[in-house]
């Protein structure tokens, strides 16, 4: 199974689309040229790798607009839409970031939660329960998704500033998932908009507004065998595992906040989930206005990201010295023939792996690990 993952859009209306400005789509930008709108770009990219019917769902984690911009909003979700219809998914699920929210409002959540009879999913029943509970479950053709509302209790400036979760909504979340047949061949993801785990990327930069209880949501996620927790709002990617939960921040579909002088840039994913969700690989293509979208060899957030396998690193490290010492140099590939579990190493493990290859072997990788090398080499 696939999932496509887009998040933070922060599309708005400007009058001028030349002037300076964090976000790179407008509700009133034109489609051409191609390269310099992200939406346009991607329907491209869609045709030109033939990605039409190689994703299931697509996933839209929050900011759809920009500081409640209304049109920007009701354009970033009909291009949510157009993209889910060009990869001919099953089905589309959004959620709301804290910019979807008027919090200076005397009605916060009156335009996103009446703006399109679609969001944050098709099913009505679903949808009271996310605006009314702060989340739903749905349960469908071998696929369990859990959205929350991490933007629930932004009814105001202050409530803003902070993402929680109430111990209660966990609570009736677990008495949910307890009634359902959760079987090992069931793929289990949960996603939201804030991130409930500390991500500061910064240096002298507090991290204030992480998921208040976000620690218990990841143990109640482990406790009932989810196989990936995805979240926006950092617009800086990143991927860590919390007790071999895989935990993947979406970063930024458009916008460029935050990632001045950072090795970042926009960004979208594929997630494909193998073994009933047990292993995988996420698929990354990074965005800029010169090419459009394109798989970048960012060794900070590798193009391919691998979870799901921790194998015997030194077992691993002395097959792949075997074949080295066999053939003098090796391509990538063969490898991964010959040790197929490669494929699913997170970055982290690959790092420690050219570690032991470098240090024990005297073996080194182009490029080096953690992005996927072209050959593998004795020095």
């Amino acid at each position: 199974m696939n999932l496509c993952i887009i998040s933070d859009l922060h599309c708005k209306f400007q009058l001028d689309i030349n002037e300076k400005s964090d976000s790179a789509l407008f509700s009133n930008m034109p489609r051409r040229p191609v390269s310099r709108n992200p939406l346009a770009s991607i329907l491209r990219l869609i045709e030109n790798e033939s990605l039409v019917d190689k994703v299931d769902y697509l996933l839209c984690l929050g900011d759809l607009g920009d500081k409640a911009d209304e049109q920007g909003i009701m354009s970033g979700w009909l291009g949510i839409l157009e993209i889910g219809n060009k990869l001919n998914v099953k089905q589309i699920f959004g959620i709301p970031g804290n910019h979807d929210v008027a919090s200076r409002s005397t009605q916060p959540f009156s335009f996103i939660r009446s703006f399109h009879e679609s969001f944050p999913t098709p099913n009505v029943d679903q949808n009271n329960s996310f605006w009314n509970k702060g989340y739903s479950i749905s349960n469908t053709n071998g696929f369990l998704i859990l959205l929350l509302n991490s933007v629930h209790d932004h009814t105001n400036v202050n409530n803003a500033q902070i993402a929680s979760l109430k111990p209660e909504c966990i609570e009736d979340i677990e008495s949910e998932l307890e009634t359902m047949d959760l079987n090992d061949n069931l793929i289990k993801v949960c996603i939201l908009h804030h991130h409930p785990v500390k991500h500061s990327n910064i240096s002298h930069y507090r991290d204030g507004d992480s998921l208040d209880n976000g620690d218990i949501l990841i143990q109640s996620l482990i406790k009932y065998g989810f196989n990936m927790l995805i979240h926006g709002h950092k617009h800086q990617p990143r991927f860590r595992t919390e007790n071999s939960l895989p935990i993947l921040g979406a970063g930024s579909f458009s916008s460029y906040a935050n990632l001045e002088k950072l090795p970042y840039r926009p960004s979208f994913h594929i997630v494909e989930f193998k073994d009933y969700g047990v292993r995988g690989n996420i698929k990354t293509w990074e965005f800029d206005v010169k090419n459009g979208w394109k798989v970048n060899l960012n060794e900070d957030f590798p193009p391919i990201i691998g979870f799901g396998c921790m194998p015997n690193l030194e077992n691993v490290a002395d097959r792949i010295a075997t074949l080295t010492n066999k053939h003098g140099v090796v391509r990538f590939q063969e490898v991964q023939n010959e040790i197929p579990e490669i494929v699913n190493l997170t970055p982290t493990t690959l790092e420690r792996l050219g570690e032991i290859l470098n240090t024990n072997y005297n073996i080194v990788s182009y490029p080096k690990f953690p992005l996927r090398p072209s050959i593998i080499e004795t020095k």
